[in-house]
């Protein structure tokens, strides 16, 4: 179920999510911080997060567009995806919600959902560490850019 538009601010909501002390799977938050230098002040809310939760929902309560930007094991290293989001069915979870997910949520919480997307990053490396690898950080770059492209529209 879409709102329109009149019940909509004009703020996009992005997550990055992801661990930052995992090397490339910090690159949902790297792609995050990159986006907030990118854009004019107030133009996005930018959450960054380990995982989701259910608390996130209020987040997307009245978002124009929600971006969930995260690392992929299943994508080569340095590969993007761009996946158009709705809300799915919910399953029972132990620690965290996949994006699809909140939606659902967001939709039974707040009775509609934003136009939602998800860009993910292939990782090249998980270890511990609170560096990432040269792919990863090229990757985020180009995820922030993508992100960029769909909020300003």
């Amino acid at each position: 179920m879409e709102a329109s538009s009149t019940h909509r601010s004009a703020i996009s909501v992005v997550i990055g999510y992801g661990n930052p002390i995992r090397q490339d799977d910090a690159m949902g938050w790297k792609a995050a911080q990159l986006l907030q230098r990118a854009l004019p002040p107030h133009a996005v809310e930018i959450v960054q997060e380990h995982q989701l939760t259910p608390e996130l929902v209020t987040r997307l309560k009245q978002a124009r567009l929600a971006i969930f930007l995260d690392a992929s094991v299943n994508l080569s290293p340095g590969a993007i995806r761009l996946q158009t989001l709705y809300p799915a069915k919910m399953q029972p979870w132990s620690h965290h919600i996949l994006p699809d997910q909140l939606l659902t949520l967001a939709e039974q919480v707040n009775g509609e959902v934003p136009p939602a997307y998800l860009i993910s990053g292939g990782v090249q490396q998980m270890g511990l560490s609170d560096r990432m690898t040269g792919t990863g950080e090229k990757c985020a770059a180009r995820i922030a850019n993508l992100a960029r492209h769909l909020v300003l529209g």
